[in-house]
C-alpha cells in the first residue's frame, strides 16, 4: 500500500489518483501519522456496505438475517447518537 504525504499527494494528485482507481489504496500522513486514505469507487463502496451491515463478507446470510442485522445497527447508531447528544 502506497504511502504519501500530504504535500505529494497535493503535488501529484493525479498519480495517486490513478492508484486508488486500480484498486491500491493510497495512505496520506501528516507529520508522520496518518490522516487519510484514498480509496477507489469499489474500495470505498465495499468498505461502506460491510460496515453498515457490520459484518464480513460471507459471514451471514444476508437476504434470511437483513431485518436482524438492521435492527443491530440501527440500536447501535441511536446508542451513539444519544452517547454524544450526553443523555
Amino acid at each position: 500500500m502506497p504511502v504519501a504525504t500530504a504535500t505529494q499527494v497535493k503535488n501529484k494528485f493525479g498519480e495517486y489518483l490513478r492508484i486508488a482507481e486500480s484498486g491500491e489504496p493510497v495512505v496520506i500522513t501528516r507529520n508522520g501519522r496518518e490522516v487519510a486514505r484514498i480509496l477507489g469507487k469499489n474500495q470505498a463502496q465495499a468498505f461502506l456496505i460491510d460496515s453498515l451491515v457490520g459484518i464480513a463478507k460471507g459471514d451471514v446470510d444476508y437476504v434470511r438475517d437483513r431485518d436482524k442485522l438492521r435492527e443491530e445497527r440501527l440500536a447501535k447508531y441511536l446508542l451513539s447518537r444519544s452517547d454524544a447528544d450526553g443523555e
